[in-house]
């Protein structure tokens, strides 16, 4: 690979980097495999954890001195790669224009290619402490430390559902080059949590997989219950006898996680001798918004108005999206918006008004459209005449939710 085809790729690495399976078949997973000896890792969490080392070497006063990340720009790449947050929050967040944001992720990106190139020519002196790399024990005061830090961010409301659904696709090659058969079952309704959504899904990619790669008997079950007001995430196969985790391996990884969170968790086995991996979470206080709109940079507005208030938003861009993420999360509120593409918003009022999970659900009409009174007449609780100021947008979430059904 030459310099221009490394740079491309770690771009898309960057794109994914939660993501070891993705990674595992970008061809820059192969140059970095043939220079880290990792024997306990696939390729992909080689990759992995390669970038993971070059973007914490980028830091200011860290291992490398890069003339072109300066402390902003290393908050972009870092909230973008690691913290898995888009552009459009991070320019919010850091109070810079989407453009400069943007930029600067190109520039940080370079970088890390850069530092990238370097050591696929000579390992031996390459920006990255490699030596750090291929020592466990060091890697993973680096994971660590990494995982404090994700840790002290903000809480955000987490569809257990969703994300067990994410987590299963990502994993389905995993599961199909091990000869295993995945299965979820929920015993109860949607099941939402307060979490750092990045940690929460990485450590539910390390437990699956490690219990994929170690299922004797070609199944693993997914169970996800509520009882005694927690939410129990239980996932269960035939395993070797326990062992000490492999420091840097999946499950320990997956541990460090758990316990970085504050999360409880066990292992036992059940009646037939089969392992149970288990983790009890608390539930998510928030209401939930869903923000129905074609526009992002809505959707946006609508998260940045309602930030620090007891909501969780989410956001669709049509109809279908809606209709689907209606019956997912059952939102104790819906905002929407009447100009949307295929289906105008009275179409999606009546379809969600229609539907099981939104029957009774509060809809605030948001629209450059004035007909409060039709807006009404169609079943809305709530009308609100773009452009919206927070201080409205609070006053009709607060009604609209004070007369739920």
């Amino acid at each position: 690979m030459d310099d221009k085809d490394i740079a491309q790729e770690i771009r898309r690495a960057l794109r994914h980097l939660d993501d070891a399976l993705y990674l595992e078949g970008l061809g820059l997973a192969k140059q970095v495999g043939a220079v880290i000896d990792t024997p306990d890792l696939s390729r992909g969490q080689a990759l992995q954890r390669t970038i993971r080392l070059v973007i914490a070497s980028l830091e200011p006063n860290g291992t490398h001195d890069a003339s072109d990340v300066d402390p902003s720009t290393f908050q972009v790449l870092y909230q973008y790669a690691v913290a898995r947050k888009t552009v459009i929050a991070i320019a919010e967040e850091l109070g810079i224009s989407e453009r400069k944001a943007y930029y600067a992720l190109e520039r940080a990106s370079d970088a890390v290619a850069s530092i990238l190139c370097d050591l696929m020519r000579d390992p031996a002196r390459g920006a990255v402490p490699l030596a750090d790399a291929n020592d466990s024990s060091a890697a993973a005061e680096r994971v660590r430390g990494e995982l404090a830090r994700l840790a002290s961010m903000e809480a955000q409301d987490v569809e257990l559902r969703r994300l067990f659904r994410e987590v299963a696709q990502s994993l389905r090659p995993l599961a199909k080059a091990c000869g295993v058969r995945v299965q979820m079952e929920v015993e109860c309704g949607p099941l939402r949590v307060a979490a750092q959504r990045v940690l929460l899904r990485q450590a539910y990619m390390n437990l699956l997989s490690y219990a994929i790669e170690s299922s004797l008997d070609g199944a693993v079950g997914i169970t996800l219950a509520e009882r005694d007001d927690r939410i129990h995430v239980e996932i269960v196969t035939e395993m070797p006898p326990t062992q000490p985790p492999a420091d840097g391996g999946p499950l320990a990884v997956a541990i460090e996680i758990i316990e970085t969170l504050g999360l409880g968790w066990e292992r036992t086995e059940d009646a037939d001798g089969r392992t149970i991996l288990a983790v009890h979470l608390v539930r998510a206080p928030q209401k939930v918004v869903l923000v129905v709109d074609d526009h992002e940079g809505v959707i946006a507005l609508m998260r940045r108005y309602l930030r620090n208030q007891p909501y969780a938003v989410f956001g669709a861009s049509d109809a279908d999206e809606a209709s689907r993420l209606v019956e997912e999360i059952q939102p104790d509120a819906i905002i929407l918006d009447i100009m949307l593409p295929y289906q105008d918003g009275w179409e999606v009022l009546e379809r969600i008004r229609q539907g099981r999970g939104g029957c009774n659900t509060p809809v605030i009409v948001c629209s450059i459209i004035n007909d409060p009174q039709l807006a009404k007449a169609m079943g809305a609780a709530e009308f609100l005449l773009k452009p919206v100021d927070r201080a409205r947008l609070l006053q009709a979430l607060e009604a609209a939710l004070s007369t739920e059904t």
